[in-house]
């Protein structure tokens, strides 16, 4: 439980957090509560492999699910049940309401990018309310808008008071509570840190909020500040993407906030192919034809790559290597980061 809150909390895996994520992970394979054991059925499937993600996209947003759109309650039963019945019916709701809260997100975020289009094109923060937003994921959607976009997000959830509940987010080059505490006559709560925050206002102060916050960032960001830096760590040919080094690699698990997954980076390789997956074609698949081998690769939320890169084109890829496991075949693939055209 401690390398699950841990992971979950976000906080820094390095130390003494690295060393309890890494036992606990052992831990949790052989756990005997019956609460554990039925949420992993869902979340190992294909891929039984017990790592940090295990814990950060498999059974930490399952339990966070409740909490989101329902009542924790449910997740504390799960942890703490010894009634194997009981462990087995919570565990199936937790993953059913983690479906549906996945659902709820992808439709928000959709309609979000909709009303942000012209902001999009012209402001340096990306601010936007509806009241049918469940307040358990505007969150999520400020986080998806922040990281595609890379400029400070604030999505607000209209309450049937007319009350304006909103969650933010931001980038290493925007401290969004530093922003958000200069607006607090206008707010009736405020909280969070650099990156992270939340506030609420009433209706009538939307408007000036705003164009504050847009006068905040047009001051305090330039140009530049809307593209994400990657920090590589390695370049590799593709002759060098072997198991043999996916395995060395991961003697650096488990990998988190301050011990992130080495980046690495080919250059000039032919795309082969590209096909949006997932719902709504929010994720792509590609393949990347090279000398060594035809690689195959994944990205997660990168279902707009497949409007902007075409087939044939050579491309630079920043990536990490991942294991993928389906119907008992291993294979090494590439978690794609981002493209370029190559230059």
């Amino acid at each position: 439980l401690v390398a699950i809150g841990t992971v979950a909390d976000c906080a820094t895996v390095l130390g003494e957090n690295r060393i309890l994520i890494k036992y606990g992970l052992i831990v949790i394979k052989k756990t005997r509560r019956r609460g554990l054991q039925n949420i992993l059925k869902y979340c190992l499937g294909n891929r039984p492999t017990y790592d940090s993600t295990l814990i950060g996209f498999r059974i930490a947003p399952r339990i966070n699910a409740a909490g989101r759109i329902s009542h924790p309650e449910s997740s504390l039963k799960l942890l703490i049940t010894e009634n194997v019945l009981e462990a087995d019916v919570l565990a199936k709701d937790l993953h059913d309401l983690n479906s549906k809260r996945q659902q709820q997100t992808l439709e928000s975020l959709k309609q979000a990018k909709e009303q942000l289009q012209a902001a999009i094109l012209t402001d340096k923060i990306l601010i936007a309310k509806h009241k049918d937003w469940h307040p358990g994921i505007v969150g999520l959607i400020a986080g998806r808008l922040t990281e595609q976009y890379h400029r400070p997000s604030i999505i607000f959830h209209e309450r049937e008071d007319g009350v304006l509940v909103a969650s933010a987010r931001s980038t290493e080059q925007f401290n969004i509570i530093q922003a958000i505490t200069q607006q607090k006559d206008l707010l009736l709560r405020f909280g969070g840190h650099a990156q992270a925050a939340g506030c609420s206002l009433e209706q009538a102060h939307y408007e000036t909020f705003c164009e504050k916050m847009r006068a905040l960032t047009n001051a305090s960001l330039s140009d530049d500040d809307l593209y994400p830096i990657l920090n590589i760590d390695c370049e590799l040919r593709p002759d060098q993407i072997t198991m043999d080094l996916k395995q060395q690699i991961d003697t650096l698990e488990p990998y988190g906030i301050g011990n992130e997954r080495p980046l690495f980076l080919l250059r000039n390789v032919e795309l082969h192919r590209i096909t949006p997956v997932g719902k709504n074609g929010s994720h792509v698949q590609l393949w990347f034809h090279t000398p060594a081998a035809t690689l195959k690769g994944i990205g997660f939320q990168q279902g707009h790559l497949a409007q902007t890169l075409s087939t044939g084109e050579q491309v630079d890829v920043a990536c990490h290597l991942l294991v993928n496991t389906w119907n008992g075949q291993t294979s090494l693939e590439l978690e794609v980061v981002d493209i370029q055209r190559a230059q």
